[in-house]
């Protein structure tokens, strides 16, 4: 049995491979999480994590969040990389030094404690297979603004827990943040579509779906 772990990569698989593909997707570990009811911060926060890379984006964070400084936000970007000193050099040209925090290095702990804290997950990359921090987002029930392409497509129901943007739109980007930061009851809705979606990547349904295909390889 071939898996895929979203249906982007397999739709790329089948492109070139004539034979039956399966989704099962990335889980995340629900043992330790204790959901609460969903409360969005005053001000909103917003977070993005990953490496600081041209695929991952990240001076389009700034960007789109300069055209929003008629509202009150925060924004969190956790990593490091190549760009560090790019993206910051932005953030101060915008001057938006009192608006964003950069944590440089961090671990995954470290990603979910700052989930925890926060209300929207920004994703503007380039391409992506099913992220990883994409899941950790829905665990901790975190609306998500996100680009229209690879695993993302998995992860959000559009209108419902997020938006998809085509990775071109800036002014899309902008507009479906604006959405949420202005609509404290629509971004608590969102996040809690979230934590719902979030039981389709508890680890144990995942294992649970590998074992069946093991199974099944060990009767055969």
């Amino acid at each position: 049995q071939v898996v895929a772990v979203s249906e982007f990569t397999r739709q790329l698989a089948l492109a070139h491979y004539p034979v039956d593909i399966r989704v099962i997707p990335n889980g995340a570990d629900f043992t330790h999480l204790t959901t609460e009811n969903i409360e969005v911060n005053q001000p909103p926060r917003i977070v993005f994590a990953g490496r600081f890379v041209s695929q991952k984006n990240p001076l389009t964070i700034i960007r789109v969040l300069s055209t929003l400084k008629d509202l009150n936000w925060t924004c969190s970007m956790l990593g490091d990389g190549p760009m560090f000193e790019e993206v910051k050099a932005e953030i101060e040209l915008q001057d938006m030094t009192d608006r964003f925090h950069l944590t440089g290095w961090v671990t995954p702990a470290d990603v979910l404690n700052e989930f925890s804290r926060s209300d929207i997950l920004f994703m503007p990359s380039l391409s992506e297979g099913l992220p990883v921090v994409g899941v950790d987002a829905l665990m901790k029930g975190l609306a998500i603004v996100a680009s229209q392409i690879g695993g993302f497509l998995d992860l959000v129901d559009a209108d419902h827990n997020g938006y998809l943007i085509d990775l071109k739109n800036e002014a899309g980007f902008s507009s479906a943040l604006r959405e949420l930061i202005s609509n404290r009851e629509k971004l608590a809705q969102f996040r809690q579509f979230s934590l719902e979606k979030s039981k389709n990547f508890d680890i144990g349904k995942i294992v649970g779906q590998y074992e069946e295909i093991m199974n099944k390889a060990k009767l055969s």
